[in-house]
């Protein structure tokens, strides 16, 4: 029972011991356990700390690498704004120095023609012997009329031994048109002409001079011939004229059997042409450069429009200096029916381009002109009851406007003319019946002023003038009223109203 009692009370006591073991087994680890919560707290907290230190570090480092970037893209911007700002300066400034350059140029020049004109109005008052004006709407100016004294025909007048063509080339000349005129431009197409020049007696290296400078100075597919008349010179010298062009290209030599005088050598040379345009000129001219085109251009937009060109001056004696016509005259004419020089009005003036736009003009001065063929044979060539020369450029002039045409100077087209004081020919021995005749035809009752400024007139048989009163009738061309009111509205009456 002892041993029962106690191996029971052991077993009781094994029992208590173990369970105040666990007791106090389980006090002794709830210690650590709470240690390693705490420490794998404060390792999460630290972590925390750290990674978001270490994220607000890649931030700042973004952050500034970022900033930096930017800073150099702002300051590679700011440096090429500045670039192209300085670039923009010296364009600028490139420019204005061009501009001032240019302005200073215009300025000389300026300057230069100022002492050109007035070197050439200077000249032209030496050649010209007395100029008038008249206090009216229309300015005159009287040109030196050519002396009346004829020269013998086998005695014309020959120039020194320093003329400028002796070796038989054409000299250079000044080229006195405006900067407009050399840019102007004109169709591919134009038409072609075939120039007429009728010769009396003319001076055989002037003649060739003439010739020569149309050939040189004229595009060829423009020029078909050139059509020399001959006006029954003498078997001498046109054995020279012959031995002289006989190596010339496109020219053709007409001769008449008895002296015709120009009006009707003009005629028969303009017969020989086959070219849309036919060109009249004198025998003792030189063509300028550029001189043709501006006339073809004016024809094949109007054809019923005469071109004439700018007549410059060349000096009848040695050097034979070549000198500019001012760009301000055209044609006019007095009431003995004499072809004049008249002034601008002040509001064509006003409304031009000096030294480029064409010049209505009511007269022409006869010697040089452009004209369609066409144009020509239907308003009736020349009145060939007209004799030698004289009226016959006012008849075709007062016949061109009053029978639906129009002529214009053209300043961009430059022909030299030697204006002499005598001829090489003599005159028709009653001059009154070329007038006459154009008074009665085209003039109605205005030629009752021609009459008054020369009563003898009256008398002088004009022969038959029907079929040139019929070609008046059958074009259905304009009363002489009409020419006035339109086309010389400027044009003066005698003093005194006729009887």
């Amino acid at each position: 029972t002892t041993l029962s009692s106690s191996s029971a009370a052991s077993d009781v006591y094994k029992r208590q011991t173990q369970s105040t073991g666990r007791l106090k087994h389980c006090s002794s680890s709830t210690g650590p356990r709470k240690e390693k919560k705490i420490m794998a707290l404060i390792n999460q907290y630290f972590c925390l700390v750290v990674a978001i230190i270490l994220t607000n570090s890649l931030v700042f480092l973004l952050y500034s690498r970022q900033a930096t970037s930017v800073k150099e893209i702002e300051n590679n911007l700011n440096t090429r704004l500045n670039t192209l700002q300085k670039a923009q300066e010296e364009i600028t400034q490139n420019e204005q120095q061009k501009k001032e350059s240019a302005d200073t140029q215009l300025i000389q020049q300026q300057r230069s023609n100022n002492i050109d004109l007035e070197e050439l109005v200077k000249k032209s008052n030496d050649l010209h012997s007395q100029i008038k004006t008249v206090e009216t709407s229309t300015k005159f100016i009287n040109y030196p009329r050519p002396k009346l004294g004829l020269q013998p025909n086998n005695h014309w007048k020959r120039p020194g031994d320093n003329f400028p063509y002796q070796n038989f080339t054409t000299r250079t000349i000044p080229d006195p048109r405006v900067d407009l005129c050399k840019l102007q431009a004109f169709d591919y197409d134009l038409p072609s002409a075939c120039v007429v020049l009728p010769f009396l007696n003319e001076w055989i290296p002037i003649l060739k001079t003439s010739v020569m400078s149309i050939l040189e100075r004229t595009p060829s597919h423009l020029l078909d011939k050139i059509v020399l008349v001959d006006d029954a010179n003498n078997a001498s010298y046109m054995s020279d004229v012959r031995q002289t062009f006989e190596t010339f290209p496109k020219l053709s030599i007409v001769s008449n059997a008895k002296r015709e005088g120009l009006i009707r050598a003009r005629v028969a040379g303009a017969n020989t042409c086959d070219s849309p345009v036919i060109v009249f000129l004198d025998c003792h001219i030189e063509v300028n450069v550029g001189w043709l085109e501006p006339l073809l251009q004016l024809i094949k937009e109007d054809p019923t429009t005469i071109g004439i060109p700018e007549i410059d001056i060349i000096a009848e004696d040695p050097p034979y200096e070549y000198t500019a016509a001012p760009d301000s005259n055209r044609g006019g004419f007095l009431w003995i029916l004499e072809y004049t020089w008249i002034g601008l009005p002040q509001d064509e003036q006003l409304d031009r381009r000096e030294g480029y736009d064409p010049r209505k003009t009511p007269t022409m001065a006869g010697g040089l002109f452009a004209i369609s063929r066409t144009w020509w044979e239907f308003i009736g060539k020349y009145d060939m009851g007209m004799d030698i020369y004289g009226a016959e450029n006012l008849e075709i002039s007062f016949r061109c406007w009053q029978c639906g045409g129009s002529m214009y100077i053209l300043p961009c087209s430059r022909v030299g003319h030697i204006f002499r004081g005598w001829h090489t020919y003599d005159f028709p021995s009653n001059p009154d019946k070329n007038k006459v005749r154009l008074a009665e035809v085209w003039m109605d009752d205005y030629k009752e002023y021609f009459y008054q400024v020369n009563p003898n007139a009256r008398n002088v048989d004009p022969e038959d003038m029907t079929d040139r009163k019929e070609l008046r009738k059958r074009l259905n061309c304009r009363s002489f009223q009409w020419y006035r009111d339109n086309v010389f509205p400027e044009m003066q009456l005698p003093p005194s109203e006729p009887k």
